[in-house]
């Protein structure tokens, strides 16, 4: 049963998009698991393809179908940016009446025992919905007592079978699965009936941040001062911030990215493909931002070019020339 769980998992994404599985490793200092101040374990949460061959370890699913064209650089993240639909909808913790009172009337696709006596119901969608609908959906189901109340997000991990719950007082105990039905596939509004539930409006769950330090760029100066920045850059130089065109985002999230550095601008949702760097600083400008071109910003073209010319050795034929480029480049 399991070896046809893990085949219909991995067939549920789209072309182009795929499952990911995610590993919780645990972070010991000095041979010891470190833990927060609420007694839970910390952790780091790394994502991989559902093709990698898994030990033993505390493995999960998740709910997100990813665009795999999102994945920067390659590199494999599990994270809500990086998938517009839902694949599944997971129901945390049925069983426990503080977390979870009521059991759902509607049979799931499948049933994981993730400790004993708490389960996971989870159910697959016949039509994905986005994560903007999926997100109201769940909230309402939560509030009406069937999940519990933190397990709410739209991109969310789900036990595996065989997956080690290493939290404190389960005793290592190996997540089961109990019932497997893969013809049971529902659309959103089939489980929200079953479920007697009304999802509200959809919102945006992102909201803007302020950034103490905009690495001299006027334009990011400008994107914080304006709310509009969502997150700082990451360890490839991508911005979180509002993309101008984020009211005609149908999924709820209105996230586009600039990159500081050079003033490139990118929107993965489909309508925004053609809305590129020139357009989002055409746009910038006529909001009263500042006003620019895209490519390596003015100052660190100079400190790029004034590093490499001070490595020039002049020559009998060529004495000045270093000297009166690199004044030409500074001017």
């Amino acid at each position: 049963m399991e070896n046809e769980f893990f085949e219909f998992l991995m067939g549920l994404a789209p072309e182009g998009e795929t499952a990911l599985f995610v590993c919780q490793k645990p972070i010991f200092k000095n041979g010891k698991m470190q833990f927060h101040a609420d007694g839970t374990i910390k952790c780091t949460w790394p994502a991989f393809l559902p093709t990698l061959k898994r030990k033993a370890g505390s493995w999960y699913g998740n709910t997100g179908s990813f665009i795999v064209d999102r994945f920067i650089d390659g590199k494999i993240s599990a994270s809500a940016a990086n998938c517009d639909y839902v694949q599944l909808l997971m129901l945390d913790d049925v069983g426990n009446p503080e977390k979870a009172p009521n059991k759902p009337a509607l049979a799931p696709t499948w049933i994981i025992e993730t400790s004993k006596g708490s389960f996971q119901w989870v159910y697959a969608f016949r039509i994905q919905p986005t994560t903007g609908e999926y997100s109201a959906a769940i909230k309402a189901i939560a509030e009406a007592g069937y999940t519990d109340p933190g397990a709410c997000n739209a991109v969310r991990n789900f036990r595996l079978p065989g997956s080690i719950n290493i939290k404190p007082g389960r005793d290592n105990f190996a997540a089961r699965l109990v019932e497997f039905h893969p013809e049971r596939e529902y659309t959103l509004e089939e489980i929200c009936e079953a479920l007697g539930v009304v999802p509200g409006p959809i919102e945006s769950v992102h909201k803007p941040i302020t950034m103490q330090d905009d690495g001299a760029d006027d334009v990011m100066a400008w994107l914080s001062d304006n709310g509009m920045l969502l997150s700082r850059p990451n360890p490839q130089g991508w911005a979180g911030v509002i993309c101008p065109n984020s009211a005609q985002h149908t999924d709820g999230n209105p996230e586009g990215r600039y990159m500081p550095s050079n003033r490139a601008y990118r929107c993965l949702h489909g309508h925004c493909i053609d809305f590129g760097p020139s357009a989002f600083l055409e746009w910038v400008a006529d909001q009263g931002g500042p006003k620019h071109t895209t490519g390596l910003r003015e100052e660190l073209l100079v400190e790029a070019m004034s590093s490499a010319l001070a490595k020039l050795t002049p020559t009998a034929a060529f004495p000045d020339d270093a000297a009166a480029v690199q004044a030409e480049v500074e001017r």
